[in-house]
């Protein structure tokens, strides 16, 4: 604000010598308008600040809304990565018993429990085993067994 008033101040003592120099006539008319635009332009320039400023707020803006999508995506590729993981983990587990027990695909069911607190290393803490159909005959201790030299968490076999 100091420095507008200044600008004002230094066009008003200018525009006082020029019109004080000049006698009348048509060049007087148009020095005066001449004068009187540079006034309105300095008294505007606030203004121009402050417009100017918004393209700098809606950058801003844009890279704030940026870098939300941004932990967005991150949040929800982590979360894909660790879906996958499991599923395949699961598939895994699931062949082991089909191939080690003749089972039928269709009667073997697996379900993880992680711990999901650190991304970068999830840890499984537990398998649960669903046999159905004829592979509910089955021993399932045997299957606990088997999986417990295999997998190394805690391992609960139930039938249905």
């Amino acid at each position: 604000m100091n420095e507008l008033l200044k600008s004002i101040l230094v066009l008003a003592i200018i525009s006082g010598i020029i019109n004080s120099l000049l006698m009348q006539g048509t060049i007087k008319k148009y020095v005066n308008y001449f004068i009187g635009l540079i006034m309105v332009l300095v008294l505007l320039s606030p203004l121009f600040k402050v417009l100017s400023s918004f393209d700098s707020i809606k950058e801003y803006i844009n890279d704030f809304f940026h870098s939300i999508r941004t932990e967005e995506i991150l949040e929800d590729s982590n979360a894909l990565i660790v879906n996958t993981s499991e599923k395949r983990v699961c598939e895994g587990i699931k062949e082991m018993i089909v191939s080690k027990f003749g089972f039928d695909q269709r009667d073997v069911y697996v379900e993880l429990e992680c711990d999901k607190s650190d991304i970068s290393s999830i840890k499984i803490t537990g398998v649960n085993v669903i046999l159905t159909n004829k592979a509910s005959w089955s021993d399932t201790d045997r299957v606990k067994e088997f999986l417990d030299k295999s997998v190394g968490c805690k391992i609960n076999v139930t039938r249905r």
